[in-house]
């Protein structure tokens, strides 16, 4: 079961099944054998992002990393691309990491 966290005002309304079914699970158990705690999901399909994001596709998340020393953040950016596998762009942003399902 799922115990990720989503920041007030973020939503998972309309992701696209790929992210829904496949990433949130293997985000959160990533997270939490990386970080200890529970993943919290900053961004879905909410937000302001780029013009042409896959955010307003439903094919991306942001998950916080604010918290995180800069070491614990590439352990977790290197484990999530690692786990998700091809077709999964993971880019570790200042206060996220973004991943999007974005397949050549």
């Amino acid at each position: 079961e799922m115990a990720m966290d989503l920041k007030q005002g973020a939503s998972l309304n309309g992701l696209d099944p790929i992210v829904y079914v496949y990433a949130l699970p293997a985000i959160d158990a990533i997270h939490r054998v990386v970080v200890g705690r529970d993943a919290i999901i900053t961004a879905g399909t909410d937000g302001k992002h780029m013009v042409g994001s896959l955010h307003y596709r439903g094919r991306a998340l942001d998950v916080r990393t604010r918290d995180l020393t800069a070491a614990k953040k590439q352990e977790l950016r290197d484990a999530l691309a690692r786990g998700l596998g091809p077709g999964w762009d993971v880019v570790s942003e200042p206060t996220h990491i973004h991943i999007e399902y974005d397949p050549k």
